[in-house]
């Protein structure tokens, strides 16, 4: 029922128990290497030395966003973590940051960084829970389909671009075709192709896990067969570690607020903005996909208060921007069916990795962390770039690549202000296309249903021909 307030244990029997913890062990692993992923192309680049970080501020995130879906969504399926389409401009915009404050400023550059995650966190709060408030969720979704394809093929291109970043630790550029960069950013490439078309080809619900630890499995094996060793793979770069001992998250947010170049954290406000508007976008689009799935009555203007307060709350700690992820959503209702204790159990694992999981994180290749941020990317690219193909219309279809081209040449927010402009433009020619008149008819032929005095009954039998009646359809333009 709309509105009631979650029951966790109402009823649950201890088969309920077990599917429930089974489904959150295999969404912890996704959610964790997902996480980690984020967190490494994030903190790439002059960031690098603050990795750890950065997988804590992802992974603390994520335990927010999972602990408050399951306790306050009006769905019993709902997982939310931090995302992929924010944290994608989020990168985007610390390679700025770290191209104006690199160097001696390096811990205002780490605040700087911070404080951008801070300001957009709270921003995406605030607008999640004020779209929720006054009920304005739906017109979000008159954003034209195209130019959220164009958003998310965009996203997938940055991802990809990233992924790239995170193994071979340069920018994109010829030099990732010398041999020894290739090297290293190559293998991670076929094992995020790898990845999509088996899960393209495979959907049960162990497929995705398997094939993560098979690849750092596969990762180890194949690099100590070469003659190296885990001492010789952490000094080479080929880890994410070493990391400092202790918990992964640490409380950051006052060096933000603090320390931060806040006139370059302004700066990019408009690119901000747009992380927010995709969020939206995604937050609806996948919440209305979960409703479909699990055939629950799930009120949006809810899911999207809830989503503003935990934006919040993940402001307070420095973490991402997150919501609903309608995959992970998806597995674990096929895994154990409509139960909180899915969000709940996974919440603890991700918890508890928050806590103790640094020494284990240390030894996560980047091949597999840049191979997965492939893999996302990929996904977002072929679903928008060849999927839909099948579906759109050429002038639709063509307007995702042109959105697509802008943001690789140009950034995110010019990509999406061009897809917005030329959308419309498009509707206005298409529409002028449409004749507005549905019917012409004049007084001679339409008498009316008026009785009238014989005098004026013949007067207009005489000028009823110079009368225009014209039935009118749409919408008209002044």
């Amino acid at each position: 029922m709309r509105g009631s307030r979650p029951k966790l244990l109402t009823g649950v029997s201890f088969q309920q128990i077990v599917a429930a913890l089974s489904a959150a062990l295999v969404i912890s692993v996704i959610v964790v290497f997902v996480e980690v992923s984020f967190g490494a192309m994030i903190f790439s680049g002059a960031f690098s030395g603050y990795l750890a970080m950065g997988i804590g501020l992802c992974l603390a995130g994520a335990l927010i966003h999972i602990l408050l879906a399951a306790l306050t969504s009006s769905s019993r399926n709902m997982i939310a973590v931090v995302q992929d389409a924010p944290v994608a401009i989020i990168a985007a915009i610390f390679v700025t940051i770290s191209a104006s404050l690199a160097g001696p400023d390096e811990e205002v550059m780490l605040a700087t960084g911070l404080a951008l995650i801070v300001l957009t966190s709270a921003l995406a709060g605030f607008f999640f829970w004020a779209l929720g408030r006054f009920n304005l969720g739906r017109l979000v979704r008159f954003i034209p389909y195209p130019v959220v394809g164009g958003f998310l093929a965009g996203t997938g291109y940055l991802l990809t671009v990233g992924g790239i970043g995170v193994m071979a630790d340069a920018p994109l550029g010829q030099a990732l075709l010398q041999p020894d960069l290739l090297l290293r950013w190559l293998p991670g490439f076929l094992y995020g192709i790898f990845l999509l078309l088996i899960l393209r080809r495979f959907s049960q619900f162990w497929v995705m896990p398997v094939l993560l630890v098979g690849g750092i499995v596969a990762f180890f094996a194949l690099f100590l067969a070469a003659g190296g060793t885990l001492a010789t793979a952490t000094a080479d770069g080929w880890l994410l570690g070493p990391f400092p001992r202790g918990r992964l998250w640490q409380p950051v947010t006052w060096l933000a607020v603090t320390q931060a170049d806040w006139g370059l954290v302004f700066a990019n406000v408009a690119k901000i903005a747009t992380a927010l508007l995709v969020g939206a976008v995604a937050l609806l689009l996948n919440v209305s996909g979960l409703e479909v799935l699990s055939d629950e009555d799930v009120d949006l203007n809810r899911e999207l208060r809830w989503s503003g307060i935990a934006n919040l709350i993940g402001a307070a700690v420095a973490a991402p921007v997150g919501y609903t992820a309608l995959s992970i959503s998806a597995l674990g209702y096929r895994l154990a069916g409509p139960s909180r204790l899915i969000g709940l159990f996974t919440a603890a694992i991700v918890g508890a990795t928050v806590v103790f999981g640094a020494s284990m994180l240390s030894v996560f290749p980047r091949t597999i962390a840049g191979g997965l941020l492939v893999f996302l990317g990929l996904s977002f690219m072929v679903e928008w770039l060849v999927d839909s193909r099948r579906i759109l219309p050429r002038l639709d279809y063509a307007l995702i690549w042109v959105i697509l081209v802008i943001i690789a040449a140009f950034g995110f927010l010019e990509g999406v202000a061009a897809g917005i402009l030329i959308a419309a433009l498009l509707f206005l020619v298409n529409y002028s296309r449409i004749d507005v008149v549905r019917h012409a008819t004049s007084r001679a032929e339409y008498a009316g249903a008026m009785q009238r005095a014989p005098l004026y009954e013949q007067l207009l039998e005489r000028r009823g021909r110079s009368m225009v009646i014209l039935t009118l359809q749409g919408y008209i333009f002044f």
